[in-house]
């Protein structure tokens, strides 16, 4: 063991470096210190995560009781506007507004609450067209023969035409689908688009090794059992020593714990071991796909700390929200004032409505409000100079 070093403060700390130039790192140890990093990364994601699901929660239960009854008084008013539409023909103009502004209640309750509102909008929106006209087909029949570049059948038209009338893809009918599997139209036959040339390296790279973490830890458990187990020294210290390794060798294993594994094997196996445990190409692919955990687990951590901007406080990163407490309380206070003001939005609305002929008239009093600025947009128009006029002045 090294001695320690004092500094020239007095404080014992690692020796410095030796002068000189720093040995190249063997891709065993590239690899134990990118499975470092990632069990950092890991650590700090679920530190994060839970974090934001505690954050989360407490406003959401701050202000569930207000949400709840805006939530209520909102689906009260579609329900009320929903008994108003009328169903005689001559008042197909009021119906119409009615059901415009029932859908937008519905919007307005899905994006501001995430309330589920798919039963309002399957009574009010328009069913899509049953099927297409002929020439309606014939021009989306076009459409789809140029975007595939297909050459089809005669045969085969008509009951392509059939099924794009019927609003069905041609896909879906039998002998469409038989043809087109025959003659391979969506991948590399004379009817589908070329695939990409393979590159030369695409076969080296199909033969590579590939990252098996279940066979790296076994490896290496098995090659450093051999080697550590305390049956293979007489000295009392020495079978001591192995007695905790082997501890540490087996929790490792059982948990499947690859990087514990890869640092055992790093400190403590011998070169033979080492390179029985995890072969130069096992490593190297190791390496790779160690880069691309990191990479993912980078994206993953900037991706939490930018959810906290959604927490509405501005541009805070959920750490910050984690680390300031006060930050939070300051939020769960305003997002109360918020829920008050909605809820009395949503109070101040009902009783503008009470009844089935207040709802009516201001219906009446849109339409007549759209007629007038249809009219002074039609005045504006009609008095505004054309060419030859211009051309006269």
């Amino acid at each position: 063991m090294e001695p320690d070093y004092v500094d020239l403060f007095g404080v014992v700390t690692t020796p410095p470096a030796l002068q000189g130039a720093k040995s190249k790192a063997s891709p065993l140890e590239k690899l134990a210190k990118l499975m470092d990093e990632a069990s950092t990364l890991e650590a700090k994601i679920e530190t994060l995560e839970a974090g934001l699901a505690s954050l989360r929660g407490h406003l959401q239960e701050s202000v569930s009781e207000t949400i709840a009854r805006c939530v209520s008084i909102h689906r009260e008013r579609i329900a009320f506007f929903e008994t108003c539409v009328p169903q005689e023909p001559r008042k197909r103009d009021i119906r119409e507004l009615l059901v415009e502004t029932i859908l937008d209640f519905a919007d307005d309750l899905e994006e501001r609450f995430g309330e589920d509102v798919e039963d309002i909008r399957l009574r009010w929106e328009d069913a899509p067209p049953e099927g297409m006209d002929d020439l309606a087909a014939s021009v989306a029949f076009d459409l789809y023969e140029d975007a595939f570049g297909l050459k089809i059948p005669p045969e085969l038209r008509e009951i392509m035409k059939l099924a794009i009338r019927e609003g069905k893809s041609p896909q879906e009918i039998p002998e469409v689908s038989e043809w087109m599997a025959q003659n391979d139209v969506f991948g590399e036959g004379p009817l589908g688009k070329p695939s990409p040339k393979r590159k030369k390296g695409a076969k080296a790279k199909a033969n590579a090794p590939k990252f098996d973490p279940e066979a790296a830890a076994k490896g290496i458990y098995r090659g450093l059992a051999r080697e550590l187990h305390p049956d293979k020294t007489q000295d009392d210290d020495d079978r001591e020593r192995r007695t905790e390794l082997m501890q540490q060798l087996t929790r490792a294993w059982t948990e499947r714990d690859l990087p514990t594994l890869v640092r055992l094997l790093h400190v403590h196996g011998s070169e033979g071991v080492k390179a029985d445990g995890l072969d130069d190409a096992t490593v190297e692919a190791c390496l790779k796909e160690m880069r691309r955990t990191i990479k993912n687990l980078e994206w993953r951590l900037t991706s939490l700390e930018y959810a906290g901007h959604d927490l509405g406080g501005g541009p805070i990163p959920t750490s910050k929200w984690l680390a300031v407490p006060s930050l939070l309380e300051s939020l769960v206070k305003a997002r109360q004032s918020q829920a008050q003001e909605e809820l009395q939005e949503a109070e101040r609305l009902r009783e503008l409505f009470p009844d089935r002929e207040s709802v009516l008239a201001t219906m009446h009093e849109i339409l007549a409000e759209q007629a007038r600025e249809r009219s002074r947009a039609q005045t504006a128009a009609r008095k505004k100079p054309g060419k030859a006029q211009k051309k006269k002045r």
